[in-house]
């Protein structure tokens, strides 16, 4: 609202204007606020004789005032429950996702690295029946690289497995991993050396420790694809 200083009034003169409307304010107020009304009492006689106008006027103002105040903060009220329980059904619903698709994806790179295992072996057992088949230790030039995409798998498995089942499974596919390992180098020394007898032990052995650790691999695969399943 604009203010005038007495200056300004002056200059466009209106001082009756400007005194009048201060009247009538001061008047009105002590009504719209109820302060002349005395308790138990008909309100007409605290009213100055010809001011009843102005105190019909101010209760009406005090009545509004009231009744709006009061709808106002049953609607503020409303607005506000209405906004906290949006906002906490978003984080609860945010968090819930999160989690979800967290577990999604371990259960994802789980499978996966059951999946790269469970090949992997299967190429270093036909790189050594190539070696065995045809005699030249150059089909175990490639093993160490298998023998490393396995390494790296059971890590992947090792590190993201929540599930005591998996992990032991794993931990299974480690152990056959290693013990294969150790007998395709034996066989390579007995193959130099033409020590068929040991070669035919070692080479039974490398067999049950390929196979033990590609049946842990594929334990794996299988819960893992399980729980993809169940959680999609």
């Amino acid at each position: 609202m604009m203010k005038w200083n007495k200056a300004e009034r002056e200059s466009y003169g209106m001082p009756q204007v400007w005194g009048w409307l201060k009247k009538m304010s001061a008047k009105v107020e002590p009504y719209r606020q109820g302060a002349n009304v005395l308790p138990g009492k008909d309100a007409t006689a605290t009213v100055e004789p010809g001011h009843e106008r102005f105190f019909a006027w101010g209760q009406w103002l005090g009545a509004c005032w009231s009744i709006g105040g009061q709808i106002r903060l049953a609607i503020l009220s409303v607005i506000s429950f209405y906004i906290a329980i949006s906002a906490y059904s978003y984080i609860q619903l945010t968090q819930i996702t999160a989690e979800y698709n967290d577990i999604l994806h371990k259960t994802v790179k789980l499978e996966a690295a059951a999946k790269d295992a469970a090949w992997y072996l299967s190429q270093s057992a036909s790189a050594l029946r190539g070696s065995l088949l045809t005699g030249d230790q150059k089909e175990l030039d490639s093993y160490p690289i298998y023998s490393a995409k396995v390494d790296s798998s059971i890590e992947v498995l090792l590190d993201l497995a929540a599930d005591p089942e998996v992990k032991r499974y794993a931990e299974q596919m480690e152990a056959g991993k290693n013990a294969y390992s150790a007998s395709v180098y034996a066989i390579e020394r007995w193959q130099k050396e033409k020590n068929t007898q040991a070669l035919a032990a070692e080479v039974q052995k490398s067999n049950e420790k390929i196979s033990q650790a590609m049946k842990a691999a594929e334990a794996i695969e299988k819960i893992e694809n399980e729980e993809l399943l169940h959680k999609s």
